[in-house]
């Protein structure tokens, strides 16, 4: 949140809002793997460490992801 927005609220002794969902314990993860499919994708990584970060977002122990959600996912965010 901006400093200007969170000055706001602060004015008008307002609580600051706080997300309405928590991030899931997987999301750096499965932003490594939306850059390693990007760059497999552009041709400066392998499908090979697609593969690896694929398999660390459904090895990590709090994964909400099936195998098929989870690909799913990567073919409807990079259209291949």
């Amino acid at each position: 949140m901006t400093d200007h927005i969170t000055a706001y609220y602060r004015s008008k002794a307002r609580d600051l809002p706080t997300p309405l969902t928590k991030p899931l314990p997987t999301a750096h993860l499965i932003q490594q793997l939306d850059q390693v499919t990007i760059e497999a994708i552009n041709g400066r990584a392998t499908w090979a460490d697609v593969d690896k970060a694929f398999d660390a977002v459904l090895s990590h122990p709090q994964n909400t992801f099936t195998r098929e959600l989870l690909d799913y996912r990567q073919r409807i965010t990079h259209n291949s």
